[in-house]
């Protein structure tokens, strides 16, 4: 459990903007506005990857490695809700 915990945390993360997004949207807010939490999570997602491959080593920036690649995995799935308003 130890060993998955960082990308489980990112996809706690992830799911946390999903749901932002959806509730923004439901709202009627633009969607400059609901593209917000996917501009978040794939900046957090390439700056993780970055941190965890170029500035820590091993175990370390394994884990960094993990967050960032659940980040960008759960913005993969945050961008039909911002293109199509049946997706959620």
């Amino acid at each position: 459990m130890l060993f998955w915990s960082p990308f489980l945390l990112g996809i706690l993360a992830g799911i946390i903007f999903i749901i932002l997004s959806v509730y923004l949207r439901k709202k009627g807010f633009p969607k400059l506005v609901t593209a917000i939490p996917t501009v978040v999570l794939l900046a957090s997602g390439i700056i993780m990857i970055s941190v965890g491959y170029i500035y820590f080593y091993g175990f370390e920036g394994f884990g960094y490695v993990q967050f960032g690649a659940a980040n960008l995995l759960c913005m993969l799935l945050l961008i039909p809700i911002i293109t199509n308003k049946t997706a959620y």
